[in-house]
């Protein structure tokens, strides 16, 4: 039933989605994801954010999801900005290239259906069966049989920052539990252009793969970035003993 309703909605609307206003932020979503977001989603990274970039800057959103973060980057950066969003999941990244077809903003927005890790090749990806999942990950969650191991496309951030002589000022970082190996493809960019970044760190996933908190926190560390949660500067001891995900803001020193 939901799934005619949605395509009698895109029939309707020419294939144009449906206007949003997302943290003080105008944009359209595909029809069936339309209400998927609340109009104050991650208020705290939005802010960080927009007092972050301008105009002009580029930008790498690993783990683009449907792209809503790269829509509101790219209203930030303008016309003379670039954001680079890394999608490995094909039905979750045609849904990002809708986002950006509807939001006018091929080629402001640059897509890649591939993973962010520590070098670039092929990696086996574990992929829900629900369209547009933001659970998707590298990792195999032990509890969850329903994940379809599926081989995809990987970048390294250093590999691309290279290719196309980049120098990103901002760089965020949401890959459900890859969080250190992202963080090791992109050490020489993290050591060159000094970006600031978001970080989302998922506990449990990090763990399932192998990684720990303690290890994410000694890559910040030792390549001189200040971790703030909510706003206020925090160290490795804050954040070991925490078991849901928190987004974090690295600024360089």
């Amino acid at each position: 039933m939901k799934e005619t309703l949605y395509k009698l909605v895109d029939l309707l609307t020419l294939r144009r989605g449906l206007a949003r206003r997302i943290n003080g932020f105008n944009l359209r979503l595909p029809a069936r994801y339309v209400n998927y977001f609340p109009s104050n989603y991650e208020s705290e990274n939005f802010k960080f954010l927009q007092s972050s970039v301008k105009d002009g800057d580029v930008i790498l959103d690993a783990g683009a999801h449907i792209g809503l973060f790269s829509t509101i980057a790219a209203s930030i950066t303008g016309a003379n900005g670039k954001v680079y969003s890394f999608e490995p999941a094909a039905q979750t990244f045609r849904l990002l290239q809708e986002t950006i077809r509807i939001n006018h903003l091929m080629g402001q927005v640059i897509p890649y259906n591939a993973a962010v890790g520590e070098r670039s090749g092929k990696v086996t990806f574990f992929v829900s069966p629900i369209k547009g999942d933001n659970s998707n990950s590298m990792v195999s969650y032990k509890d969850d049989r329903e994940l379809k191991p599926v081989e995809v496309d990987m970048m390294c951030i250093d590999d691309l920052v290279k290719k196309e002589k980049l120098k990103p000022s901002f760089i965020k970082i949401d890959v459900e539990g890859a969080e250190l190996d992202a963080l090791r493809g992109a050490a020489q960019t993290l050591l060159t252009a000094r970006p600031v970044l978001i970080l989302a760190v998922h506990p449990q996933p990090v763990k399932e793969k192998g990684d720990s908190i303690e290890a994410i926190c000694h890559f910040i560390r030792t390549h001189n970035y200040r971790c703030y949660l909510h706003g206020k500067l925090v160290s490795e001891e804050d954040l070991v003993n925490r078991t849901d995900l928190f987004d974090l803001h690295l600024l360089p020193e």
